[in-house]
């Protein structure tokens, strides 16, 4: 399978939501299907697959829905921020491997860039997504656009689409 990407690792939490939330409503669906069909067999006991496999599958469900609603909360962010934000102009000062993460036995990267406020002299640093290889030779002594809400310099999006190059991982 080939992806295409502009240097941004796969996203994570969209595949785990699919994957449990699947799994979830398989779990759902089996546990009361098992159920049922003992009922019609005259069993006392008809409902113990349901209460046995049910809750793991409502605990998958619910596990997979949270997955997805935070995945597509971040991208409406950005887009919110891409659209509406306050760009800036951060320069690149330093590329770093997350050392929290490994994917495939291999750390990710992220890319810190900072930008000075001009009447305060507040130095603001803000930090990429995690990118699943060393962009240090295509950011080094960049300025990259950093999208803030408004003055709420928490919520925001550093922009490496316009830096980075296509990526193809086969």
């Amino acid at each position: 399978m080939k992806k295409e990407s502009n240097g941004q690792m796969t996203d994570v939490k969209r595949i785990l939501g699919m994957i449990f939330g699947a799994i979830g409503l398989g779990s759902l669906v089996v546990g009361c299907a098992v159920s049922f069909a003992i009922k019609y067999s005259g069993t006392e006991l008809w409902f113990l697959p349901a209460v046995i496999i049910g809750p793991t599958g409502l605990v998958f469900l619910v596990l997979g829905t949270v997955f997805l609603i935070s995945e597509k909360r971040r991208r409406a962010l950005e887009e919110e921020l891409k659209n509406h934000g306050r760009a800036l102009e951060a320069s690149v000062t330093d590329v770093r491997a997350n050392m929290n993460m490994t994917v495939n036995g291999r750390h990710p990267y992220y890319v810190e860039a900072q930008w000075q406020e001009p009447m305060s002299g507040t130095v603001h640093v803000f930090r990429s997504r995690d990118i699943g290889f060393n962009p240090w030779e295509f950011v080094e002594g960049r300025k990259v656009k950093v999208y803030v809400s408004d003055n709420d310099y928490s919520r925001y999006y550093l922009d490496l689409e316009s830096v980075l190059p296509k990526v193809e991982v086969h």
